[in-house]
């Protein structure tokens, strides 16, 4: 019996088999960049986190400075060996340290209130 189907194999491939390969192929190569995407997202998302958590430590650490420095200058006022400029100086330092803190704690809450409302959403 004579082989006439062309196919290297000698077989001939059921009507539209290598359509649905190439269809199954095309499915698993856009699960796999979906998957490397989803990786990628999740490092990306997994340093920022580390990120503004090591800068909210700097920034409480900065905080916990200004306070010590303002009640160091309070006391220093108030047994007569400095003036009041000191003591603001210092009320400025702290402020500007609180507002650093806050604007921390934000940097470091946005990625993790952006990722629940991308939880939240209906998928499609």
């Amino acid at each position: 019996m004579e082989d006439n189907s062309g196919s290297p194999s000698g077989r001939a491939g059921a009507p539209g088999e290598i359509e649905q390969a190439d269809a199954a192929f095309n499915s698993a190569a856009r699960n796999l960049d979906d998957l490397r995407g989803a990786s990628s997202s999740r490092s990306a998302h997994a340093f920022l986190d580390m990120t503004s958590a090591a800068e909210e430590v700097e920034s409480r650490r900065a905080r916990e400075l200004a306070r010590d420095e303002l009640e160091q200058a309070t006391d220093r006022f108030a047994s007569g060996v400095a003036d009041t400029v000191e003591v603001v100086q210092a009320q400025e330092v702290v402020a500007s340290a609180e507002e650093n803190y806050i604007a921390s704690l934000n940097a470091h809450n946005l990625p993790r209130r952006a990722s629940l409302a991308r939880s939240a959403r209906p998928r499609k």
